[in-house]
């Protein structure tokens, strides 16, 4: 039969498990910080938390903003999937490509894709954007259609 636990073994229990779990939980590409966003989602996409650069992601598609493509694409090699997949969906919904990015493949494939990407964006001179700049037009590549467009609008 087991004993029964004191406070004393609880105690160790707990540091045990502490030990075992946190360096997991923290592992990089897992950390976030108390710095907040900045509203613009060109510094965001390089902030120390990845969920606020996957979240700067999701608004470079909600604000079209064309200008952040090359952004994405170097953010298609950051040691986070998920800035990975939120990238990776952002450059899609913005251009209409997809060039066989895998968020959670091998860095030799991430890799390739991400030159595919970046031989892309410089075919149609896509710059990337001073942050906090206004936007400007992103030559060779059209802006998404509205929702609600109808086919002959696109």
């Amino acid at each position: 039969m087991l004993p029964h636990p004191t406070a004393a073994s609880l105690g160790t229990a707990a540091v045990a498990l502490w030990v075992l779990t946190v360096p997991t939980t923290l592992a990089p590409g897992c950390s976030s910080t108390l710095e907040p966003p900045s509203g613009d989602p060109a510094l965001d996409l390089v902030h120390a938390d990845p969920r606020l650069r996957s979240r700067a992601a999701r608004a470079a598609v909600d604000l079209e903003r064309m200008d952040l493509i090359p952004s994405l694409i170097e953010r298609l090699g950051d040691r986070d999937e998920a800035v990975r997949f939120f990238c990776s969906l952002a450059l899609r919904r913005l251009s209409g490509e997809d060039f066989g990015f895998l968020p959670h493949g091998t860095l030799i494939e991430r890799q390739q894709a991400i030159a595919r990407w970046r031989r892309w964006a410089d075919a149609r001179r896509i710059d990337a954007p001073a942050a906090g700049t206004t936007p400007p037009a992103s030559p060779g590549v059209a802006p998404r259609p509205p929702a609600n467009a109808t086919a002959a609008e696109r």
